[in-house]
């Protein structure tokens, strides 16, 4: 059984075949039923234990053969020489032990010994697969994770053996770059000869384990085809900024910004390890290398925080840039329906979900009844804490009396010896739980060292006294008490003092202070639970009548605390907020959907309460709480699949009456509904595939059995002197003049034309001769319309085909001709379908099976902040973060436009990360920045790049980002001493563009702004990738002298279509003057350039160098080129 067993067949979402050093491998990405994310499989060649203990002994043997020298083991360039040197020893090696085995095993196995001797092992093969953009190595307790640019986050089947061998990684690649890595310096940041950009942590900077993260340079760049096909940019708006870039204007991309979308300061973060830290505490701590903005500061950072993936899964991300700015005069409070609240700027955006249209809105603009994202499984691999518990003590009048591996032996001066343990294990945390609910830990002002747990359960108190006998090796008494609840009593100062230092749990009166140790947070699931076991053990009440569990306490970080803590386990819970007269509580609700979820990973440790629980199970359940709002979405994937409500009830198990109520938005589907929908069109997207190759089948019949066609193919051999024609006249009986008046277009006869044809098969003719099944054939066609839903009054206001009457036809000619029509027309339909459905489905299966939970909004309010501040942070990739319980939210198009530059010019790039990938034949000299070395000498920044560039005589220069007052006043000041120049800023639309390039800290003079010829402004839906091209603004010059722009195309959200709003007055004018051409002629250039664009697209011409030599081409000979295309020439066709 191979690890592709996994998947049944309809589970498969791609399957293909990469190759490293001689090595290949194939990749299978499916979604097995044991997943909840798909899976990318990696089938490497087998190698037996035999040849393996052989690879070792050639391994020892070429460190002794292979003599590199210092300078090849440590430059990376000679990479390729090493590599061709280990090849040759390791395969005259291999010829001397293996001496029968053939060149494409022996290439495999040097294949390995490089992976293993020079490179990453596995990782090399995954470096070679384009479609990743990022490979994570997280621990060895774990899979390596990859990203694929069209089907996101995926595990992976390869995992590594320890800590040892990621480490080994991590200086392989550190060895590349002239780095190391080591304990003094466990943080790794390069970039690798190939521009991928790699970071490497060490343990325990990073808890989990040693981590290595590539982030891949694209080898298969976007273009501008694909921009154009997959809707990024109309096709109208390219051609314009094409021939904005060929006469040399000055263009600036700009992109969305974190500006003034902040929360709260006691906002509170989930963090990876289950913890949570207010924005403000987290921000704060990054503040120290910090710039100046406008209204308060910025800086990097490397925070892991939890965020939201385009398909909806929750992973862990590094915030990239902290912000503090100041408060506004009003902000928003939004509740939902689980008691969930989050405050926040009027301009801080959320997803929200709108009967499965999923869009982002700012706060001030969300309405009560939509959903917002809350996650609703958190997925954390937590290891047990460790506990200095040495250290703890010799702050202490506590005495060290002994020490083994599971514990320290200790107690005050005058006390008895207890035992402390030395890491967190399930034990100790359900005795933490209990102290936290019912406990009272005597503070030392009391005169008595103490921990007490009220309980009138003898099982509860009973457990409490073993706990304490196996932790702490103390024996705990309890007491009947006849007016008050019995108590279970556990008498230690150090066990006392270790519960508040270690752990947290607070002395004296606590119920308002109570939370959940951070350690045991961070411990494994296992732990967590048996403290969540003994904390709803105390506090717990289980109501069978209504089949739910309640908690209620004053502490409302225990509360939010709780209920983090049970998403790790899929259990969902509500928070009520209830005020009496002496103080304000805090409710947890567990409804019956999450009770089995419960009873199976928390659970009590009384038979009386878990009795409670298991009547509230057989309780009446709705299973309906999470639901799915997916009105829209499901709407338009049923239309696509031309399913009608029966069908789509009957392929998914549900009722039709149900289906209906989901379509007109009566009722919601449930996530396990959702689910099967979902599963019942992507099977009809089989269905559909198989009706359109039986619709194919049915026309290449018709073509063949067409006379007309196999007429003309006779008459045609005997013009070229293909077929002798006095001979065929001769041998079928045929007049001369019957041939001649086929030449004129005559249709032959059948008995005629089969004579013809046999006479010319002598000569070598042939053609299959099939004579098609008519009446079967518009079966099968009413067959695939009724299936379809397709009215036959569709087909003829369509086509012009009435089917109907044709069934009685007698004319088979007009019979082919008109299935023929009616076919094509219904193929049409299918490719649509087939087309758009896949897109449609994943639409909706990201919302039924991604980790969120959609939270109805029941409370929008305003209010004026007491705070001076307010916090953010800029997650790259996802760009969103996970706060109080909450989802908040925060490719480079310069290099999809490159090709447009004229050949005959010099271009220079400035970077920090090579990510510009121009056409190879351009003359183009790429630079990129250096980093210091550690004594702060060496480093090349964009300023220095940027004032070299210029003595270079270039002709266009390209700067990856405007950061910064002096990078932004050489940048403009080429641009006034003639050169082309191509940037991007931060900014979300035109205006803001010109408002930050006037402003600090890039504060450009007002008058040098208009040197900006175009602004060209992306948008990005970062839950779905979903990239457009939002404004293509014009820069002008006002009444008062300064700079404002004049959009002249923007993309219109609502109906996904850009659109010209207005004319490019200023840009029309420089045009004029740096061409001669007016206003008609720079029209009919946009117009050509559009032709040459649409017929790229559709004849597949999508890579940089393709595209580049198209466009060069037209720059050569543009008239011709421009003829060919509107004929429509096939790509090969055309010299290059």
């Amino acid at each position: 059984m191979t690890e592709t067993d996994r998947f049944d067949e309809e589970d498969i979402e791609k399957q293909y075949t990469v190759e490293s050093d001689g090595v290949p491998a194939r990749v299978t990405i499916g979604e097995p039923e044991d997943e909840y994310v798909l899976l990318y499989l990696l089938e490497r060649p087998e190698i037996d234990e035999a040849t393996e203990a052989l690879l070792n002994d050639i391994r020892k043997e070429l460190i002794q053969e292979v003599s590199l020298t210092t300078e090849e083991f440590v430059d990376s360039k000679a990479l390729d020489e090493v590599k061709e040197k280990f090849r040759r020893t390791a395969s005259e090696i291999l010829e001397n032990r293996l001496a029968e085995t053939n060149d494409q095993t022996r290439s495999i196995l040097i294949g390995n010994l490089i992976h293993d001797m020079l490179g990453l092992g596995d990782i090399e093969l995954l470096l070679s697969d384009n479609s990743l953009e990022e490979i994570v190595v997280n621990g060895s307790d774990e899979c390596a994770w990859v990203y694929h640019k069209e089907l996101g986050w995926l595990k992976t089947n390869v995992f590594f053996e320890d800590e040892d061998e990621i480490y080994n990684y991590s200086s392989e690649i550190g060895r590349q770059v002239g780095k190391e890595i080591n304990s003094l310096h466990p943080l790794l940041d390069a970039h690798l000869p190939s521009g991928d950009r790699v970071n490497s942590t060490l343990y325990p900077i990073s808890t989990q384990g040693n981590t290595i993260t590539i982030r891949k340079f694209a080898r298969d760049p976007w273009t501008i085809t694909d921009f154009i096909q997959n809707g990024t940019m109309d096709p109208e708006a390219a051609a314009f900024i094409w021939l904005c870039m060929q006469y040399e204007l000055n263009v600036i991309v700009s992109g969305g910004t974190g500006a003034g979308k902040c929360l709260t300061p006691e906002s509170k973060l989930t963090k990876p390890d289950g913890t949570r830290e207010s924005i403000q505490d987290l921000v704060e701590r990054n503040m120290d290398d910090r710039t100046e903005i406008e209204d308060g500061w910025r800086a990097s950072s490397s925070e892991p925080v939890l965020s939201m993936t385009g398909n909806h899964h929750i992973q862990a991300q590094d915030a990239e840039t902290c912000w503090k700015r100041e408060a506004p005069e009003q902000m928003y409070r939004i509740r939902t329906e689980s008691g969930r609240e989050i405050e926040t700027t009027p301009e801080h955006p959320f997803f929200v979900n709108t009967q499965g249209e999923v869009r982002k809105l700012r706060a001030d603009e969300i309405e009560e009844g939509t959903h917002i994202p809350s996650p609703k499984k958190i997925d954390i691999d937590n290891r047990d804490q460790k506990l200095e518990v040495r250290e703890w003590l010799e702050d202490r009048d506590i005495e060290l009396r002994g020490e083994t591996e599971s514990g320290v032996f200790a107690g005050p001066a005058r006390g008895k010896t207890v035992r402390l343990p030395v890491k967190i294990s399930p034990a100790l945390a359900k005795l933490a739980g209990l102290v936290a609910g019912d406990g009272h830990p005597h503070s030392p002002e009391s005169g008595s060292h103490r921990v007490e747990l009220h309980n009138s359960n003898t099982q509860v108190l009973e457990c409490f006294k073993n706990l304490a006998g196996q932790l702490f090796e103390v024996e705990a008494t309890i007491k009947e008490r006849d007016q008050r609840v019995d108590a279970a009593s556990l008498y230690s100062k150090a066990v006392l003092e270790f519960l508040e230092d270690t752990l947290g749990i607070p002395a004296g009166k606590k119920s308002g202070r109570i939370r959940i140790p951070d350690r045991i947070v961070k411990s494994s699931d296992g732990t967590l639970s048996s403290f969540l076991k003994g904390f709803f053990e105390a506090e717990a009440h289980v109501n069978e009548n209504k089949s739910n569990i309640e908690v209620t306490s004053k502490s409302k970080e225990v509360i939010q605390q709780t209920a983090t803590g049970l998403k790790r386990f899929g259990i969902f819970s509500r928070i009520k907020q209830e005020a009496t007269d002496e103080a304000k509580y805090h409710r947890l609700l567990i409804g019956p959907e999450s009770l089995e979820k419960f009873d199976e990973h928390i659970g009590f440790i009384s038979t009386e309460k878990s009795g409670a629980l298991e009547g509230a199970l057989e309780g009446e359940r709705n299973t309906n709480k999470d639901t799915v709002p997916c009105q829209k979405a499901l709407r338009k994937a049923k239309q696509v699949a031309r399913l009608t409500d029966q069908q789509l009830a009957e392929k998914s198990g549900t009722s039709r009456r149900a289906v209906s109520r989901y379509m007109d938005g009566g009722r919601t589907p449930s996530t396990d509904t959702a689910s099967r929908l979902v599963d019942a069109l992507r099977q009809r997207k089989t269905e559909i595939e198989e009706a359109q190759k039986q619709l194919e089948e049915l026309v290449n019949k018709a073509e063949s059995s067409d006379r007309q066609e196999l007429k003309d193919r006779l008459v045609g051999g005997m013009e070229s002197g293909e077929l002798e024609r006095k001979d065929i006249e001769a041998e079928a009986g045929i007049s001369s003049s019957l041939i001649t008046h086929w030449k004129q277009g005559a249709i032959p006869t059948p008995e005629k034309l089969d004579k013809a044809v046999k006479a010319a098969s002598i000569q070598g003719f042939s053609h299959e001769f099939n004579r098609i099944d008519y009446d079967s054939a518009l079966r099968t066609i009413q067959r695939i319309r009724t299936d379809l839903g397709i009215t036959q009054t569709e087909i003829k206001e369509e086509t012009g085909v009435d089917l109907q009457p044709l069934e009685n036809r007698r004319n088979r000619t007009t019979k082919r001709q008109k299935i023929e029509k009616a076919s094509s027309y219904l193929r049409e339909e299918c490719r649509r379908a087939i087309k758009k459905l896949p897109r449609e489905v994943r639409r909706l299966r990201e919302l039924a099976d991604g980790d969120i939970r959609w939270d109805e909004v029941r409370r929008v309010t305003s209010f004026r902040p007491e705070t001076d501040w307010v916090y953010d942070l800029s997650v790259p990739e996802n760009q969103t973060f996970v706060a109080e319980g909450l989802v908040a939210h925060n490719t480079s198009l310069l290099n999809v436009l490159m090709p447009f530059i004229p050949p005959n010019q010099r271009v220079l790039s400035i970077e920090d990360t090579r990510e510009i990938s121009l056409p190879s034949f351009l003359h183009w000299v790429p630079t990129t920045t250096r980093e210091p070395n550690p004594e702060g000498k060496g480093g090349v920044s964009m300023l220095d790049l940027l004032v070299n560039a210029l003595r270079m005589r270039p002709d266009r220069i390209l700067v990856g980002e405007i950061r910064e007052e002096k990078q932004a006043e050489v940048l403009f000041e080429a641009m006034h001493t003639g050169h082309s120049v191509y940037s991007t800023l931060h900014a979300d639309d035109a205006e803001q563009t010109v408002r930050r390039l006037v402003n600090p800290p890039i504060d450009v003079p007002k008058t040098m702004v208009t040197s900006v010829d175009l602004n060209v402004v992306m948008f990005r839906d970062r839950r779905r990738n979903y990239r457009r091209v939002m404004e293509v603004a014009e820069v002008v010059e006002n009444e008062e002298e300064e700079a404002e722009e004049n959009v002249v195309y923007k993309w219109d959200s609502d109906t996904d279509e850009t659109n010209k709003i207005s004319e490019a007055g200023r840009v029309y004018e420089k045009l004029r003057t740096f061409t001669g051409m007016d206003a008609e002629e720079i029209d009919y250039n946009i117009q050509e350039k559009q032709d040459i664009l649409e017929w790229m697209v559709e004849n597949g011409v999508d890579s940089v160098d393709g595209v580049g030599r198209t466009v060069a081409e037209y720059y050569q000979r543009p008239e011709e080129m421009v003829e060919m295309i509107r004929e429509g020439t096939d790509p090969e066709e055309i010299e290059y």
